[in-house]
């Protein structure tokens, strides 16, 4: 079964893509920075407001996990960024 974690770059996806490939899942990692050093899958950098690069990357995936979020300090300085990354991206 094939999972794109939206987010994998951050906090909580640095700890749920290993558990999910420990599982037997095949992981794409996606978010809008660079492939972090330590994420052992394959990864896609995406922005999830960008609606036809998110329709390629979960193209053929059984599951997504939308973690995807910006900082806080960012959130409250621009929420409407916020919301379309939080919410309006899944």
């Amino acid at each position: 079964m094939k999972v794109v974690v939206f987010g994998a770059s951050g906090f909580v996806g640095r700890n749920l893509v290993p558990k999910l490939i420990e599982n037997g899942f095949e992981v794409v990692g996606s978010g809008s920075r660079e492939k972090p050093a330590d994420l052992c899958c394959k990864y896609i950098q995406c922005d999830v407001r960008d609606k036809q690069k998110v329709e390629e990357t979960v193209r053929g995936a059984d599951f997504v996990v939308h973690l995807a979020a910006g900082n806080l300090r960012d959130s409250m300085q621009n929420p409407l960024k916020d919301a379309e990354t939080t919410i309006l991206g899944s």
